[in-house]
């Protein structure tokens, strides 16, 4: 991977996206500049900014790891799945419930 970008909104007409529809990537509110290429990308995104009911659209620039025996240099894009939206440049977006929390160990992920 490369760079991650993810859009956290509560309604769907707050996502960025162009006359068309076709998600603005460059404009949503969450984003990790992947200048070194990882098979692993880790966002946090507070809980607290997030309604009880929240639109996500999270996206990943992916490379393929071998091109030619050369540097990669072909990328796309591998969105989290989710319902369609946009015309020429087709994104996802999910649903998001906050609920509680089942478990009564306390789990985090390293910084």
């Amino acid at each position: 991977m490369n760079d991650l970008s993810a859009n956290v909104s509560k309604r769907f007409e707050d996502i960025p996206r162009d006359d068309q529809g076709n998600p603005i990537v460059r404009l949503f509110n969450h984003m990790i500049d992947g200048n070194v290429l990882s098979n692993i990308r880790i966002m946090r995104i507070s809980l607290d900014e997030m309604t009880s009911t929240s639109i996500i659209t999270v996206v990943a620039q992916v490379r393929q790891q071998v091109y030619n025996n050369q540097f990669p240099v072909k990328t796309k894009r591998a969105w989290i799945d989710g319902r369609e939206y946009g015309t020429t440049i087709v994104g996802r977006v999910f649903t998001y419930n906050k609920g509680i929390c089942l478990t009564n160990d306390a789990v985090s992920v390293p910084d």
